[in-house]
Formats: structure tokens, C-alpha cells, sequence
């Protein structure tokens, strides 16, 4: 993993991982990191234009996770 994916994976694993403080700064990295990845679309429909290519094809295997960041960061800020 490099640069951005691996941002995405460690702020996402230290969500869950996580409590308090930590966690909030974990959220706020990871949220600040897609907005990063979001400005970069624009009004292409793919990152690399208008083509499908890597990094399109690695943020669906870390989409399917962000459900799981967000509940799961919920339900640990209902246990503390």
C-alpha cells in the first residue's frame, strides 16, 4: 500500500481500534483524507479520467469498509 491508500487503512483500522480522543482524531484524519481524494475527482467520472484504473479499483475494496468505520466508531463512543 502507498501514500493515500495507506492513509485511508491506518486512520480506518485506529477508528475501530480506538476510543475517546483517539478515535475522534482518527475520523477527523480520515474524513479530511477523502475530501482530499474527492476534490481530486472534480467532474471526471474515474480518478484517471475517463478510464477506470488503479486507484478507482482500490477505493471499491475500501468503500465496502466505511460502513463499518462509521457504525462501529459510533458504537465505541456509546460504550465509553
Amino acid at each position: 500500500m502507498t501514500g493515500k491508500s495507506r492513509q485511508i487503512y491506518e486512520g480506518g483500522s485506529r477508528i475501530w481500534k480506538s476510543k475517546g480522543e483517539a478515535q475522534e482524531a482518527a475520523k477527523k484524519e480520515s474524513i479530511d483524507c477523502l475530501k482530499l481524494l474527492e476534490g481530486e475527482l472534480e467532474d471526471m467520472p474515474f480518478y484517471g479520467g475517463k478510464n477506470l484504473g488503479y486507484v478507482d479499483v482500490v477505493l471499491v475494496l475500501f468503500a465496502c469498509w466505511f460502513y463499518t468505520y462509521e457504525t462501529d466508531g459510533k458504537r465505541n463512543n456509546a460504550l465509553s
